[in-house]
């Protein structure tokens, strides 16, 4: 088509659900509405509700699972850790613009990223200069009052947990901003 133009987010967005869709077709699903309705997503999707009950934005019972990623660990459900519980009302705010387009995956989870960090849709570069937004909550203030007071009395981090105790404090506290790494991941909080 002449003087069709393409901008980066949709060549992003269309090759992002290509590889979906070729993930899908190895998993012998025809459709990604296929895989929704399947007993495999239906699984997945009880088993993050069931182990994060809270929309990891605000805190709000969730109703929705976020991919964050598309790859076929993620979709078969051996990984977890790019599926984000959330609430509908999230959801939707970090999968479309103002104008109702849809925002590519990798768009959309750097947005759901950022607002649980606490920047409100600022690149993540950007967020790195502003000022860290503290948690108000009184649960998430005591346990980073404890855990400053345990490590400054020690001189070392707080005692160790397990990989799945620790995934479900590294939620927590990114949850609430405190924490640097995303949750799913193994490290320090």
């Amino acid at each position: 088509m002449r003087g069709f133009t393409v901008n980066c987010q949709t060549r992003s967005m269309v090759s992002a659900y290509a590889k979906r869709n070729d993930v899908l077709k190895l998993m012998g699903f025809e459709s990604y509405g296929d895989y929704l309705k399947s007993h495999l997503w239906h699984s997945i999707r009880a088993n993050v509700l069931r182990l994060n009950p809270k929309c990891v934005a605000c805190e709000k019972p969730s109703t929705e699972v976020h991919h964050g990623s598309y790859g076929y660990p993620t979709m078969s459900g051996s990984e977890s850790q790019h599926l984000y519980s959330i609430c509908r009302d999230h959801h939707q705010f970090i999968e479309f613009e103002l104008n109702g387009e849809k925002r590519s995956p990798k768009l959309a989870t750097r947005r759901l990223r950022d607002l649980i960090a606490g920047t409100h849709g600022h690149s993540s570069a950007r967020a790195e200069k502003k000022t860290k937004i503290v948690p108000t909550c009184g649960k998430a203030r005591k346990k980073r009052e404890k855990r400053a007071l345990v490590a400054g009395q020690t001189g070392k981090r707080a005692k160790s947990c397990g990989p799945e105790e620790q995934r479900r404090r590294n939620l927590h506290l990114w949850s609430h901003g405190v924490a640097r790494t995303p949750p799913g991941t193994i490290g320090n909080a």
